[in-house]
């Protein structure tokens, strides 16, 4: 399992047996260690009006979906994709401060049904239902 970029994220997913990795670029990888490929997506982190590229900070699989997986982003956005459909996110959160400045988002967790991400403003937690 080769990445063209340094990691800094990843996260493995008891339900599907497959690895979600995030990187130094706006794109996160899932891999299948079983394939001969082993890389099976690549879900680009579209940040439209940001003018420069992101990383991909943290990454996490839903512990009661094995098609969900949560990423957050430099880009101030927290993301949550379903890997059967690839090209757009189910939802994406941006995260900005009082004064709509988008601040990083370097990590993100599912716990106990919610949604936990930590960054520049401190941790947030929100609802999300899968």
């Amino acid at each position: 399992m080769n990445s063209e970029k340094v990691g800094l994220s990843a996260d493995f997913s008891k339900l599907n047996s497959l690895l979600v990795t995030g990187h130094a670029d706006p794109v996160v990888r899932v891999w299948d260690g079983r394939s001969s490929d082993s890389l099976t997506h690549k879900l680009k982190l579209d940040s439209p009006g940001i003018g420069r590229s992101t990383w991909t900070s943290g990454v996490c699989w839903s512990p009661s979906n094995s098609f969900t997986l949560a990423a957050s982003n430099y880009d101030g956005a927290l993301r949550v994709w379903d890997v059967r459909s690839v090209t757009t996110p189910l939802v994406v959160v941006k995260n900005m401060d009082e004064s709509e400045d988008i601040v990083k988002v370097f990590g993100v967790d599912w716990f106990a049904g919610l949604l936990v991400s930590a960054g520049e403003e401190g941790v947030r937690i929100r609802e999300y239902n899968n």
